[in-house]
């Protein structure tokens, strides 16, 4: 799957990298993988070396949220068995979801873009990978908007013949709540306008419920 794979279509790889990948003659993900992460960390940056180790399976962070938060915010992590069922992979996701929309309204921020990734071990046999960015109606900061288009998007990435290794959300498009344009009659703005901190009751429910899949 790997030698399948344009290195482009690896989490995080964007058009310039993907260039000055290739001036090391990498093209596809297994090229990567394959790389030296400590060389190619120091001709190009720390966050190239940790692709390399989540390529090859070696987690790099417990629970990462990365980059910088108010830029985008990351939460991601392996889980603690391979997971078939697609039940307890929404569970653990609604987390992420939830916390990273919890970091989301502490920096008085909106996202308009989520990209979330799922993946098995790339050391057993039929890696799977696969990934994808949701665009949100407005700009939000609603767990529940946030939460409902993870859960649809990860069900779009699930395969019931996979044992999956690890799941990711990221909010990649954020800007600042003041910019934000919402219709003030869309859930979110209406919910902000008259309770001033959304859905806090509510993600606190999901924490409790999947708290399991993140200790």
């Amino acid at each position: 799957m790997q030698r399948r794979t344009a290195v482009n279509d690896v989490w995080g790889i964007g058009r310039r990298l993907t260039k000055r990948l290739a001036d090391f003659g990498i093209e596809t993900a297994y090229d990567l993988a394959q790389a030296n992460p400590k060389i190619l960390r120091r001709r190009i940056n720390v966050n190239i070396e940790r692709t390399i180790e989540e390529l090859n399976g070696i987690p790099c962070l417990g629970l990462e949220e990365e980059p910088p938060a108010k830029k985008q915010i990351y939460c991601t992590r392996s889980f603690g068995e391979k997971l078939t069922d697609l039940a307890p992979i929404l569970q653990a996701t609604t987390l992420y979801a939830s916390r990273a929309a919890e970091k989301l309204r502490a920096q008085k921020s909106l996202v308009k873009s989520i990209h979330l990734f799922l993946h098995t071990s790339p050391h057993e046999p039929n890696y799977y990978s696969r990934s994808t960015v949701v665009q949100t109606s407005y700009p939000t900061d609603d767990t529940r908007v946030i939460v409902r288009l993870v859960r649809k998007a990860i069900a779009d990435l699930y395969r019931p013949d996979c044992r999956f290794m690890k799941a990711g959300v990221g909010l990649i498009e954020i800007i600042p709540r003041a910019l934000g344009q919402g219709d003030l009659f869309t859930p979110g703005q209406l919910l902000r306008a008259g309770q001033g901190r959304p859905c806090r009751r509510w993600t606190g429910s999901i924490k409790s419920s999947v708290a399991g899949h993140c200790s």
